[in-house]
C-alpha cells in the first residue's frame, strides 16, 4: 500500500476509534521475504511488515485488533516457521495488543506439516524427510 493512502488509513482509523467499541483490521500472508511476494503477487514484503509495525504504534491499543489470515499450502511451508516468528515478534513487541490468527487449511495439508514441522522448528527442511 502506498505510503499516501497508509497516512489516510491510519488518520481515518484514529477520527473512528474513539467513537466505536472495536476496529479489527485484516491482512493476509503465511510467508516471508521473497516467498511471501512470489505467493502474493505484488506483494512487497517489507513494506507490509513496515505498514503493520505503524498500524500497530499508532492506533490505540484496546480498540484497534490485528487480524492475521492465512492460506496454509505448499508454497508457505518453506518459511512457515519464520512467518510464525514475524507474528511472535509483533506480539512481544506489542504485548498488550491483541493480534488474531486465522488460518485455512487442508487436511492433506497439514499431514504434511504435522510429519516436517518438527523438522522445520530445528532448521530443517520438508526434503530430508523420505
Amino acid at each position: 500500500v502506498p505510503d499516501k493512502i497508509m497516512n489516510t488509513f491510519i488518520d481515518k482509523i484514529k477520527s473512528i476509534q474513539d467513537k466505536v467499541k472495536q476496529i479489527t483490521v485484516f491482512t493476509s500472508f503465511e510467508a516471508v521475504g521473497k516467498q511471501a511476494e512470489y505467493i502474493r503477487d505484488g506483494l512487497q514484503y517489507n513494506k507490509l511488515i513496515s505498514n503493520i509495525e505503524r498500524l500497530l504504534s499508532e492506533t490505540k491499543k484496546e480498540k484497534v485488533i490485528l487480524g492475521v489470515m492465512t492460506t496454509l499450502n505448499a508454497l508457505s511451508a518453506s518459511t512457515f516457521v519464520l512467518f510464525l516468528r514475524q507474528l511472535y515478534e509483533f506480539k512481544i513487541k506489542y504485548t498488550d495488543r491483541a493480534i488474531k490468527f486465522v488460518n485455512v487449511y487442508s487436511h492433506a495439508l497439514m499431514a504434511l506439516f504435522a510429519i516436517c514441522f518438527p523438522h522445520m522448528l530445528q532448521g530443517g527442511s520438508c526434503k530430508k524427510i523420505r
